[in-house]
């Protein structure tokens, strides 16, 4: 979005276009709004982010009044909220983009904000995983060191080329496999639902054999199935 339109007015399809007059604020007022959020959001995209000086209380006041964030009754209480932790600030930017009950006289102002945060919101949304994760190691250092740990402590070298999570066989039940998932972090065993299949009552209906067969089967894909998600997920150890 172009910055260069008159106070008063906001660019859309390359015309600036005149923000309408309303009760309680003015085009004037809403273009300043306007201003106060793309520098806000130009912000969040450096690293790392130092939100609240541009947090202004013109922008604040109209995202309580008029952009649905109704339960923050602060400047101070809304941005530690949403701007404190890198995932609410995604959080804060997917309203944004999705919510749509704002009054009509706003509508004008609502709509050229998410223009702003559509083009913005690539470059923000990398910039919060990498400040999350930063985060998150940092924590997890804190966490060690208290007790006497290290990152490369914490991980035993012979499992880290291992997947996280592994599928085992967790017992035998009559000479039936139960396959399950094994958390190589953890040391602990992962509870998942049962195999839809087993869980259908139609299953005891079917003959002794056949249900011996689907067992077998039905339990280690259900356990597959189960790891590659999870591995997906959270990684490797």
């Amino acid at each position: 979005m172009k910055e260069g339109c008159p106070v008063g007015q906001y660019e859309k399809k390359g015309k600036c276009i005149p923000f309408k007059d309303t009760k309680f604020m003015n085009a004037r007022d809403k273009s300043l709004v306007l201003n106060n959020y793309r520098s806000f959001l130009d912000t969040l995209e450096k690293s790392p982010p130092n939100t609240f000086r541009k947090f202004t209380k013109r922008l604040y006041k109209h995202l309580h009044l008029n952009y649905g964030f109704i339960a923050h009754y602060d400047r101070e209480g809304f941005w530690a909220t949403y701007f404190k932790d890198p995932e609410r600030s995604l959080e804060f930017l997917t309203k944004i983009l999705e919510y749509q009950y704002f009054p009509k006289e706003y509508t004008d102002i609502n709509q050229a904000m998410r223009e702003i945060t559509m083009e913005k919101y690539p470059s923000i949304k990398n910039n919060m995983k990498f400040q999350q994760k930063h985060n998150d190691i940092s924590q997890a250092k804190t966490l060690l060191a208290k007790h006497g740990l290290s990152l490369k402590d914490s991980i035993p070298m012979d499992e880290v080329k291992k997947q996280r999570f592994e599928v085992k066989e967790k017992n035998n039940v009559g000479g039936i496999a139960i396959w399950g998932v094994y958390d190589n972090l953890t040391h602990r065993w992962i509870d998942y639902p049962e195999p839809p299949d087993i869980a259908d009552p139609a299953f005891m209906t079917r003959p002794k054999v056949v249900q011996r067969e689907m067992r077998k089967v039905s339990y280690k894909q259900m356990a597959i199935a189960t790891a590659k998600k999870l591995n997906e997920k959270y990684g490797g150890v």
